[in-house]
């Protein structure tokens, strides 16, 4: 028998080959002695039911702690086997998708290679008949409806189908149709086949979005290019051929609108819009809007048939105008246009010696451009450029007395020029009441008083007069004769008329020659305008001409001439332009200053001071003309 107590003591003392050894005696075998030392006795007595105790409770643990080892194991391995069991599932799974994918890749191919032999078999447009094209489209949307019920939306989407896959059937396609044709020279019917043509097309696929997309596909990288490089090229130009290009656009518009239908009627309006917007940014504001800057800028007048110009701006401007979307570069054309049609003007008066052909040249040329420019623009452009001339010739007017031998011509320009708004109010009432009412007046009183002294013929000649100016209805947008009947000065001086008619009447000379108008040579209707802009009237009745403002010195029955009026007088018969300053500076040391041919001039004590090197300096008229 060995006894425990010796194994223990070798296993401590062989430190090479420790052995390990589970001590069941339990914890009293290691109970520390009586008097407190923890040296255990070499023999210790330890009770039968402790150790027992001990060794069975050793062995339960052990045991239970095995079970637990085993339990763990075993779900660790049942839950290794489900994640082998779902992995393998999925490969299954996915060896079953790619090899659907491969069989719809494979029929991807076969679609395409159709899609290649159809182009190769499909003939150009030029030589197409629309039965053709309806056949081969047919064909065409077959493939692509077999190509979207292949592929699920998802799929559709991973693979791009809008970016990649639809243009590489639809493009060949498309251009093996316009690739021999020239859009500019085709009939415009194509264009309602190809939409038609569009819609079976978007009509073959899954939903509304792919079909939009699938349509803006076929436009944007098809159509449009296509008529894109038509435009752009030299054989379009915008000047000449604008009804050619015009009717294209709006065709390819118009095919948009026709192409494809949706379900909903809010979302298809939506995306027609987004659609034109594009193609609007691609031909009208890259290719049309260049070339209308440019010709406007390179656009010259030039004399054609009978009083008209070639080829005249509107109308190869207005008419793309609704499709014009970028206000900074229609402002930049309407600029451009303003300086032509001041240079247009100009050309007219050099070239049409006629004034009855001049106005009605010139109102043809502004009248399309009324409502695109403010008043100012346009009153401006007609009291620098036309009115000038307008007054040269109602001063020289004859007027007839008797009335029946008037020539209303004139008179009636006039008032077509005011009725389409293209003239101001004050200009025209001061061509009246400038030039040709004191004609008029003086022509009446001197039939009264040197002529015939025959009432009837003096009536009939106020009659006739009240009748053109008053009476008659005018068309356009404002009537002249309501303006002429509004003046108190054109008023006045019909007024006075009747006067002079009853002095004589009642053989009353002393009011007969109060009643004397002044001299026709005296008035223009600058000094009119001046006179209503400064709110001054004259005091005989008759018009504000008679009331110079600048010293109209009486001197018994006769008119002296101010400095001004010689001034005036001096710039008609040189043809010169002359009129007041408006604005900032319109006044040297309290005195007006005017613009003698653009030169700022003004008058003190009747000498001449003009601008020069930043002062005023005296100057004569014909030194000063020879500047002009």
């Amino acid at each position: 028998i060995i006894m425990y107590n010796d194994i223990i003591n070798q296993s401590t003392a062989e430190d090479s080959h420790k052995i390990k050894i589970i001590d069941m005696r339990g914890p009293s075998a290691f109970a520390p002695h009586v008097d407190g030392s923890d040296t255990p006795s070499s023999s210790p007595i330890i009770p039968l039911g402790e150790e027992l105790l001990h060794n069975v409770t050793l062995l339960l643990n052990t045991h239970e702690s095995q079970l637990r080892t085993t339990s763990y194991m075993l779900k660790s391995s049942k839950r290794k086997k489900e994640n082998l069991d779902a992995e393998a599932t999925e490969m299954l799974e996915r060896q079953k998708g790619i090899s659907q994918r491969i069989g719809k890749m494979q029929m991807t191919l076969v679609v395409i290679d159709q899609a290649e032999k159809l182009v190769s078999k499909t003939p150009s447009m030029d030589a197409l008949r629309p039965s053709t094209l309806e056949v081969s489209t047919d064909t065409l949307q077959k493939l692509i409806m077999d190509l979207y019920s292949n592929f699920t939306k998802e799929e559709r989407l991973s693979l791009k189908f809008e970016k990649t896959l639809i243009p590489s059937i639809v493009k060949p396609f498309f251009h093996q149709f316009t690739s021999a044709l020239e859009p500019l020279r085709t009939e415009l019917s194509w264009m309602s086949h190809l939409s038609s043509g569009i819609s079976k097309l978007c009509a073959a696929v899954g939903s509304d979005d792919e079909a939009y997309a699938l349509r803006e596909v076929i436009f944007v990288h098809c159509i449009v290019p296509w008529i894109q490089e038509s435009l752009s090229s030299t054989k379009w130009d915008a000047r000449r051929d604008v009804e050619l290009g015009l009717r294209l656009y709006e065709a390819l518009l118009t095919s948009v609108e026709g192409s494809f239908t949706g379900t909903e009627p809010e979302i298809h309006i939506e995306e027609n819009e987004i659609l034109k917007e594009t193609i609007n940014s691609a031909i009208i504001q890259s290719v049309v809007q260049p070339k209308i800057i440019r010709g406007v800028s390179e656009w010259k007048p030039k004399a054609g048939m009978k009083t008209n110009l070639l080829n005249p701006m509107h109308q190869w401007i207005l008419p793309w105008l609704p499709h014009l979307k970028d206000d900074t570069i229609l402002g930049t054309i309407l600029l451009e246009v303003r300086r032509k049609l001041k240079s247009t003007i100009s050309f007219l008066s050099k070239t049409e010696a006629d004034m009855s052909k001049f106005v009605r040249s010139c109102v043809r040329i502004l009248s399309p451009w009324r409502n695109l420019y403010t008043d100012s623009v346009i009153f401006g452009l007609t009291s620098e450029s036309i009115t000038p001339r307008l007054a040269r010739s109602l001063a020289r007017i004859e007027i007839s007395f008797p009335a029946s031998g008037q020539n209303w011509d004139q008179i009636h320009e006039l008032f077509e020029l005011f009725g389409q708004n293209l003239m101001s109010v004050d200009n025209f009432l001061s061509l009246f009441d400038g030039e040709i009412m004191p004609t008029w007046a003086s022509t009446l009183h001197f039939s009264i008083n040197h002529g015939s002294r025959d009432m009837i013929e003096a009536k009939a000649f106020y009659l006739s007069w009240k009748k053109q100016l008053f009476d008659s209805e005018t068309t356009g947008p404002r009537s002249a004769r309501k303006t002429l009947r509004s003046d108190d000065i054109i008023c006045r001086y019909f007024y006075s008329g009747l006067e002079m008619m009853r002095a004589s009447l009642e053989s009353n000379e002393e009011l007969l020659a109060k009643l004397e108008p002044p001299n026709p040579e005296d008035c223009n209707y600058r000094l009119s305008l001046l006179h209503r802009a400064n709110g001054k009237r004259g005091s005989t009745g008759f018009t504000p001409s008679t009331a110079r403002g600048h010293q109209v010195k009486m001197k018994g029955d006769r008119n002296i001439a101010s400095f001004l009026d010689v001034i005036t007088d001096f710039t008609r018969h040189h043809d010169i332009e002359f009129h007041p300053k408006t604005g900032s500076n319109s006044t040297k040391d309290g005195k007006p200053v005017f613009l003698f041919g653009g030169h700022p001039v003004y008058f003190d004590k009747n000498v001449l001071f003009t601008l020069r090197g930043g002062s005023w300096q005296p100057i004569s008229l014909e030194h000063l003309a020879q500047m002009c």
